[in-house]
Formats: C-alpha cells, sequence, structure tokens
C-alpha cells in the first residue's frame, strides 16, 4: 500500500521474492513504486539480484524510466546491503524446492523421493542456523 496525499495505492505481488526485491528497491532514493515496478517488469527478482551484485547497471537500465545515474545509484546503495544478500539465498533455496519437486516425478520409488526432500530441507535449516551463529 502506497499513501500519498492524493491517492492510495494497492501493489501485489505473485510471491514474497518479488515484494522483497520491491521493498528493496523503493529503498533507494529516487526510486519511487511506479520505477520499482517497472524495473521488475523488465527483471525477474533473479536478475535484478544478478546484476545488483555484479554491478551491471546496464541491465537495470532495460527498465522504462530507468537511466544510467539511477541505475548506478540503485547498485550504489544495494550492492552491500545485507538484504540483497538475503534475497539471493531466498532464490537459491527457492530455485533447489523447484528442481526437487520436479525431480519427484522422476524417481520411481517415492520413499526415495520423500528422503531425498527431508535431507535436502535438513541440509537447507542447518545451513540457515550456521549463518546465524
Amino acid at each position: 500500500l502506497n499513501v500519498r496525499e492524493d491517492a492510495l495505492d494497492l501493489f501485489g505481488f505473485s510471491n514474497s521474492i518479488e515484494l522483497d526485491a520491491f521493498k528493496l528497491l523503493i529503498s533507494v532514493s529516487g526510486v519511487g513504486p511506479k520505477v520499482a515496478l517497472a524495473i521488475l517488469s523488465a527483471l525477474t527478482p533473479d536478475s535484478f539480484a544478478l546484476a545488483v551484485s555484479s554491478g551491471d547497471f546496464k541491465a537495470i537500465t532495460a527498465a522504462n524510466g530507468v537511466g544510467p545515474k539511477l541505475a548506478q545509484r540503485i547498485i550504489m546503495e544495494l550492492k552491500d546491503k545485507e538484504s540483497i544478500q538475503k534475497l539471493k539465498e531466498q532464490l537459491d533455496y527457492r530455485k533447489i524446492k523447484l528442481n526437487l519437486i520436479e525431480n519427484i516425478f522422476v524417481f520411481k520409488d517415492f520413499t526415495f523421493a520423500v528422503t531425498v526432500i527431508l535431507s535436502v530441507t535438513l541440509f537447507i535449516a542447518i545451513d540457515k542456523m550456521l549463518t546465524l551463529m
């Protein structure tokens, strides 16, 4: 929800990763909701996170209304933020989950598929605990 003097704008997203990317973008000075939506329309959250971490401002300028100066400011303000790293981690875990779901149908033995899923889930949980320490 974006509250302005003359309007109330409500934005919706297909998943929490897109919402997190949107929140990151509007935290940058000079980036409002419309520009953030334009960037997320031109780039997936995955390619946006990659562009920021690699410093590829040209990829961000592919969005309507985003010039080189704004794209460089976005990269400068977000590159070292912890939140861009968390977004990249969410994307990595999402890819792992999608691969597992796709591979369930390949496994002939359902119990083996469940064992693999539980093993990977346990690995992810341990990895998160270790990063918190």
